[in-house]
């Protein structure tokens, strides 16, 4: 059983996830002409739900005119289409999160972790050559979006041009490779009279299957930033680790926030910004519990399938190099990792 070294909190969690320009879930288009468009926080959780099924949640916050929004993500089968809560988002960020505890009498915490450093079916109906199918349309929150497949990369790239997208130099080639694999496509645009002023709607989209769980980014690589910072989440009954990334850990368990940042920093320039750094491995005890309460009450409605269910949690950031996005971030069970996120601090 767990225990957690008590003390006075110092400071709220540090947040994961830093402003940077650039994207990841996915792709903004257009970009990066358009010099207002800020990216300033990207999350992605991934839930493995009973029977294979698997949730499939993006959240991403930019500032920028609504009209030149535009976001397509892939995934590898067709989806249902949902808004996310962003109230569990933030809940969740926060939670797992580093917090920060000065100790009056210090008594240094266990070691949760483990070193870690790792190397790093589809389901649709191929269609004929130079076609695009629209499975769906609709609304989500601020978005109006589309689901579609297609046939190779110049027909999608065509498709998203006639709706009003505008494409950047490379995305036909990588549409290409999502199309090879049999990708579906989330395609979405800001609701015209709508605007971002409460932020772009995080969605959802459930699959109903997933041969291994995997984030979207090799759309990311398109970026004309150098590094992308993303907060990554893998919700099930087993740890994960990311399995084609390599990642690492914080091991010193007495540090103040400064020296966490420190240290943050360091494994990612170690990593040459190709890896993530596992913040928070296990499972969710009757402490965190009572802090989520505290802090948020009334919670989000996902905690009822959370709290006290056995299922763990899996928060990786990264800094990454866009240059080194070559592949999607896929994830793998581990169940020798363990990694806390409680620090203690001298008086």
């Amino acid at each position: 059983m767990r225990t957690i070294c008590r003390g006075v909190l110092l400071a709220a969690a540090l947040a994961a996830v830093l402003p940077a320009r650039a994207l990841a879930d996915g792709m903004f288009i257009p970009y990066p002409d358009a010099a207002a468009l800020e990216m300033e926080a990207q999350r992605g959780v991934i839930w493995l739900r009973e029977g294979g099924a698997v949730d499939l949640t993006i959240q991403t916050r930019y500032a920028g005119a609504a009209e030149d929004f535009g976001w397509i993500i892939p995934v590898p089968d067709r989806p249902v289409v949902a808004e996310a809560s962003a109230d569990f988002l933030d809940q969740l960020d926060w939670l797992t999160a580093p917090h920060f505890y000065q100790d009056p009498c210090y008594i240094p915490c266990p070691d949760w972790g483990v070193d870690a450093d790792a190397d790093g079916d589809v389901g649709g109906t191929e269609p004929p050559d130079g076609t695009v199918t629209e499975w769906e349309s609709g609304t989500v929150g601020v978005l109006d979006y589309s689901v579609i497949s297609g046939s190779d990369g110049t027909a999608l790239a065509d498709w998203l041009e006639d709706n009003g997208f505008v494409t950047v130099a490379g995305l036909e080639a990588m549409l290409e490779t999502y199309a090879d694999e049999g990708a579906f496509f989330f395609a979405a645009r800001v609701t015209p009279g709508e605007d971002l002023t409460d932020g772009v709607t995080p969605v959802t989209l459930s699959l109903p299957s997933m041969e291994e769980p995997t984030f979207p980014m090799r759309l990311t690589a398109l970026s004309a930033a150098e590094t992308i910072r993303v907060a990554l989440f893998v919700i099930g009954e087993e740890q994960h680790a990311p399995r084609n990334y390599g990642y690492d850990r914080v091991i010193e368990s007495r540090l103040t926030l400064e020296e966490y940042e420190d240290n943050l920093a360091r494994l990612f320039e170690d990593g040459d910004n190709e890896g993530f750094v596992a913040q928070f491995v296990g499972e969710l005890w009757w402490e965190e519990e009572m802090l989520l309460y505290d802090m948020f009450y009334p919670v989000a409605e996902e905690w009822n399938d959370i709290l006290y269910s056995g299922l763990t949690i899996s928060r990786y950031v990264g800094d990454l190099a866009t240059s080194a996005m070559a592949e999607d971030v896929a994830f793998e069970p581990d169940e020798d990792l363990w990694v806390s996120n409680y620090f203690t601090s001298p008086c």
